[in-house]
């Protein structure tokens, strides 16, 4: 479900969102299964009154519950991955171009989320007491090679400090793709 409003013509906006989302991995997996509630909001800042230049201030929060399989998994004591999750972030975007075929797109985020995990069993070791702070940023730019071919780069690094372990997990991802829109 998602509300919008303009505020100010061209210049603020906001969304409002709520999702119902369901995992339901295979049988290998089952105590990753999980039901989530996520709920958003996002304003929309265009500070020249056009298009060209927008500032993303959101916010999002998860709360997700696992079902578990404890009887059939093959790891004892992993069975309770749902959390309650804060996201914060930002993202500042351009774009320019000729006409509506020939666009670039710069754009760019920061994102800081906790997640804490609701396990109250003291043996899932993965899980009871843990804490999670994850932070993110990224970059992508994106242009229009006429009205059906699209060019994307984009790249992120994302580092999460999990408060059981002396571990930081760090994941960078650099991706590039081309588009084809075929005509209806």
């Amino acid at each position: 479900v998602e509300v919008s409003q303009e505020i100010i013509n061209r210049i603020l906006s906001a969304e409002a969102r709520y999702a119902r989302e369901r995992r339901d991995y295979n049988q290998h997996f089952n105590e990753r299964d999980a039901d989530s509630d996520v709920y958003s909001v996002q304003v929309n800042i265009y500070p020249m009154g056009g298009i060209g230049f927008r500032l993303r201030p959101y916010y999002e929060h998860e709360s997700r519950t696992t079902r578990g399989d404890p009887v059939s998994s093959m790891v004892i004591g992993e069975d309770d991955a749902g959390f309650d999750g804060d996201l914060y972030g930002l993202e500042v975007r351009g774009l320019w171009g000729k006409d509506a075929d020939h666009r670039n797109t710069l754009r760019g985020y920061y994102q800081k989320e906790s997640r804490d995990f609701t396990s109250d069993d003291p043996n899932d070791l993965g899980h009871f007491g843990r804490e999670d702070r994850i932070s993110k940023f990224g970059i992508g730019y994106g242009r229009e090679l006429g009205r059906h071919l699209k060019l994307n780069v984009s790249g992120y690094h994302r580092n999460n400090d999990v408060s059981t372990s002396t571990s930081t997990f760090a994941k960078n991802v650099v991706a590039v793709s081309l588009g084809y829109e075929f005509e209806k």
